[in-house]
């Protein structure tokens, strides 16, 4: 199955939402292919062509199904075609939409307060199990078509919008506790009426609520009954329209969760969903990352499924035609590399092309991971780049090398950075001549100090908001070794006395500065983590440096200014 080029070197995602498939077989249903044969719905949603699955969660439903564990079993099938998934949480025993927000039963008698933390631990316990079960959850969608808000009345936004954007920023902050790299989402219906979305997330921002992506229902059949439009082709156009105004105004990117079309017209269908992936993909420039068709087995009692006589229609060739147009550029494959007895895990993604790779290796910042790098995979894989990123070992509490954060040490990242350059450097398609560098915040101190020591093996070397501050700032806190405690926490994370006593030895800009081959650093003006000062001062200090500054930009690039800073990055491994 060949993956559709988006935005940030992931695929177009075409999905599915299969939440009901086990319900369906425990009933007795069974579903075939085109050729007749009996086939699990997973599977043959995979040999389609899709790529994704979403799936539902209830809190407390009364007749088990969408229970965390029954919805498991499909993630574990999903997982076994390397399919990621969407997770749908409801926050309702039963099904959630814009007509019913119906608060959980055991959850009905709780404050405000209380049910924030019935919201955050529900999110806590279903990601727990499908990370225990090593599921690949790429986006979590923080309640399901919340027009009219959730948990009502408590959350309803008509008459609380401030809690309902509460109880949303609980969930998100839940879902990023466990899967730091998923994307938070806000979900929507009527996906062609922007006035509903930008009601909701104003208020979002007004409320501080930390989301990271929308999604959006966009269903011809819906907005022909809600009056919103009389033409397939007039919904097509608005979802576009409006998914390019919410990214212009608010920064945010978009995927269509949910969308159908009634299958007794199976060649109108095909045709629909046909040009609104097309436009979703051309007209969107990038900032939409794929469509998921609502539960297209349902053949009965549901007009917008995909299926007849337990059979796909012509309307799923549009998912088939659309994933074999796509040419596949570049694979992505876990990596581990050893240094001594610590074992580092990094995931790389390789350009397929012939010939020897140049290579760049991107260092993580405080307490992340090596999915992070993966904003940089398109851009560097286009320009024949080998990308790997790395799980530094004591690095952070989600890393996979060793999540034990007392173990954390810069010298440690350091010696683990320079034991990674050496692997690439004995492999036979690497050349040689060009390893470059690429750290954020303190990876990019780290990767400084790398470069430094390597400096006849690396050919550039590319700084994202480097923290060479922390030196400064923690000898600051404690001004002698004695200071010292034996345990610290910040930002959640325990480091121990070793960490400051190593810090408290690195002079930074003598050190780096050993380095002089060209160096690219990229900072925002209004970063409050660490000040533009400093990396003014590298790019005098730097033999040969440039300078690339992002007007407004914070510690942490959000989509326009990863795009900006992505620019810099291309434009100076060109030169």
């Amino acid at each position: 199955m060949a993956d559709m080029p988006a935005t940030g070197g992931e695929p177009f995602w075409l999905g599915a939402d299969v939440a009901g498939a086990t319900m369906m077989e425990r009933m007795g249903s069974k579903l075939f292919n085109s050729e007749g044969e009996e086939q699990e719905e997973i599977s043959m949603l995979h040999d389609m062509g899709l790529n994704a699955v979403r799936l539902r969660i209830w809190v407390n439903p009364k007749d088990g199904w969408c229970t965390k564990e029954d919805q498991l079993t499909l993630a574990l099938r999903a997982k076994s075609f390397g399919m990621p998934v969407m997770v749908s949480l409801h926050y309702s025993d039963t099904w959630a939409d814009p007509g019913h927000q119906t608060i959980p039963e055991a959850w009905k008698d709780f404050t405000y307060e209380e049910v924030k933390q019935a919201v955050a631990r529900h999110t806590t316990e279903v990601l727990q199990l499908f990370k225990q079960n090593g599921i690949d959850v790429r986006w979590v969608n923080i309640g399901n078509e919340t027009r009219h808000g959730m948990l009502w009345p408590m959350g309803k936004s008509e008459d609380n919008m401030e809690q309902y954007a509460g109880l949303t920023e609980a969930g998100c902050q839940a879902s990023k506790a466990v899967y730091p790299e998923a994307r938070t989402m806000v979900h929507i219906d009527g996906g062609v009426d922007p006035i509903r979305y930008n009601k909701i997330l104003n208020a979002f921002k007004k409320y501080n609520v930390d989301y990271d992506m929308v999604g959006l229902s966009c269903y011809p059949y819906w907005d022909r009954k809600q009056g919103l439009e009389a033409e397939d082709s007039h919904t097509i156009t608005d979802c576009v329209a409006n998914i390019n105004g919410l990214f212009k105004k608010f920064g945010k990117e978009s995927i269509v969760v949910e969308t159908g079309y009634n299958a007794d017209y199976p060649e109108d269908g095909y045709k629909f969903l046909k040009e609104l992936i097309n436009a979703l993909q051309t007209q969107t420039h990038g900032h939409c990352h794929g469509i998921f068709y609502w539960a297209p087995e349902i053949d009965r009692g549901y007009l917008l499924g995909a299926f007849r006589n337990q059979r796909p229609t012509k309307i799923m060739d549009a998912f088939t035609e659309a994933s074999q147009a796509a040419k596949p550029t570049s694979e992505v494959s876990e990596l581990w590399i050893d240094n001594g007895t610590r074992k580092i895990y990094g995931i790389q993604s390789r350009p397929l092309t012939d010939g020897k790779k140049k290579v760049a290796i991107v260092s993580h910042g405080f307490n992340g991971t090596s999915g992070f790098a993966r904003d940089y995979f398109a851009t560097l894989n286009s320009l024949g780049y080998i990308v790997y990123a790395m799980d530094y070992p004591g690095g952070s509490i989600h890393s996979r090398s060793d999540n034990n954060t007392m173990n954390m040490s810069i010298i440690d990242e350091k010696e683990d950075l320079k034991a990674i350059v050496r692997y690439f450097q004995q492999q036979q398609d690497i050349d040689t001549e060009n390893i470059v560098l690429i750290g954020e915040s303190q990876g990019g101190l780290v990767s400084a100090l790398a470069a430094a020591e390597l400096k006849d093996e690396i050919s550039k070397l590319i700084l994202i908001y480097p923290a060479l501050c922390i030196p400064d700032n923690w000898n600051e806190k404690y001004k002698t070794a004695k200071e010292i405690p034996d345990v610290t926490e910040f930002w959640g994370v325990r480091l121990s006395r070793r960490f400051f006593e190593e810090i408290r030895k690195i002079k930074v800009y003598p050190t780096i500065t050993k380095f002089t081959n060209p160096v690219l650093i990229v900072h925002g003006s209004k970063d409050p983590v660490v000040p533009l000062s400093y990396s003014e001062q590298a790019m005098k200090e730097y033999k040969d440096a440039h300078l690339g500054v992002i007007p407004g930009a914070g510690h942490g690039f959000r989509s326009e200014e990863r795009k900006v800073s992505n620019a810099f990055v291309a434009e100076f491994l060109i030169e």
